[in-house]
């Protein structure tokens, strides 16, 4: 499996699953659940030595509440670097976030993956700054491909759509 410099996702709908009628942090939340499979992903990306990260655009959450939850399910010990909007002053679909995130992770942008359900937010935007990044669609059959980023429908195919991007760390994004 290729080795991106550092692997980010999002965190709601792609690594836990999120519950679009609540506004509190959703580590206070009474259940809270993993999106299928990415406990068994983050254990072999982490076995692998590929290290991982959330890039989320949460307002409501700090930092500290994000990892909380991911513990609540057992995926904080996966986890590195969290950007969220309270530590970073932006979201996602502003091309500053990733430019800050770089930043922060001492990394040029073309050694970063960004992996989410959002679309424009997770994929087009970060792609537009250098990124790869992975779509995560486990809703439909719809795909998208383009320079620089891939589809996959569960969480078990990214060591697959990660090998297909090519990417690696002395491999600029294309």
């Amino acid at each position: 499996m290729p080795k991106p410099g550092y692997l980010l996702f999002d965190w709601g709908d792609t690594l836990m699953a999120d519950d679009a009628s609540r506004t509190d942090p959703m580590v206070g939340w009474p259940d809270v659940r993993a999106i299928t499979g990415a406990g068994e992903l983050l254990a072999q990306l982490h076995a692998a030595g590929i290290p991982c990260g959330i890039a989320s655009s949460a307002r409501v959450s700090t930092e500290a509440e994000i990892r909380a939850a991911l513990a609540r399910v057992g995926l904080a010990d996966y986890i590195g670097a969290i950007f969220c909007w309270r530590n970073v002053g932006a979201e996602k679909r502003n091309p500053q976030y990733w430019h800050k995130v770089a930043k922060k992770l001492a990394l040029p942008v073309q050694q970063l993956v960004m992996v989410g359900d959002q679309l424009m937010s997770d994929v087009r935007v970060p792609a537009g700054k250098g990124l790869s990044a992975v779509w995560f669609n486990p809703q439909d059959s719809r795909s998208v491909t383009g320079p620089g980023y891939t589809t996959i429908h569960a969480l078990a195919e990214l060591p697959q759509a990660l090998a297909e991007l090519q990417f690696t760390l002395s491999t600029p994004a294309q």
